[in-house]
């Protein structure tokens, strides 16, 4: 209020700083370490006149994002050997979710079911993004795990003998 009346600001900008401190609070709530949260769709219970006019789904897509911790990605995404696959409302997904180049070439990479480590090695994304868009992917209901059982799994064959040379070096008497 007084930078407005200073002049300093304008409603405009205002109305645009609030908008972004209400978004960082939101991606916070992606780094808890502990505790619940859940985003429920409807009219807000507020009598605010600033609010955030960005869809869920961009907003948690962005929260996700921010989470650094390999840990809490991989969980998040299912770990990198279960199968996953593209639910039937994925489309409408993406569309609320306004999917840039990373989301459609991990999309793509589900036209069948595979798992996360299979996918991270077909696109030219690293691994730790890879897992965040799939998180993001399930937490909005676009990808859904494949049947229990069904972990993808790579099936190593026998191994193999490499013979090596043993060559004694010389030692200080």
């Amino acid at each position: 209020t007084i930078l407005r009346e200073l002049g300093v600001i304008d409603e405009r900008d205002l109305e645009e700083m609030v908008r972004q401190q209400l978004s960082e609070i939101v991606y916070d709530t992606f780094r808890w370490v502990d505790g619940d949260f859940a985003f429920y769709p409807g009219v807000l219970p507020s009598n605010e006149e600033i609010t955030l006019d960005a869809p869920v789904e961009s907003l948690i897509a962005e929260g996700i994002r921010r989470v650094p911790s390999w840990s809490r990605v991989i969980e998040g995404c299912g770990g990198m050997n279960h199968g996953l696959y593209l639910s039937e409302r994925y489309l409408d997904v993406l569309d609320g979710l306004d999917a840039g180049a990373e989301e459609w070439q991990v999309v793509n990479a589900l036209k069948q079911p595979r798992a996360a480590r299979d996918i991270a090695a077909e696109v030219d994304l690293p691994d730790f993004r890879v897992c965040q868009i799939l998180w993001t992917l399930r937490v909005l209901r676009a990808v859904e795990f494949a049947p229990l059982g069904q972990e993808v799994v790579a099936k190593d064959g026998p191994a193999q003998l490499i013979p090596v040379d043993i060559v004694e070096l010389d030692r200080p008497e």
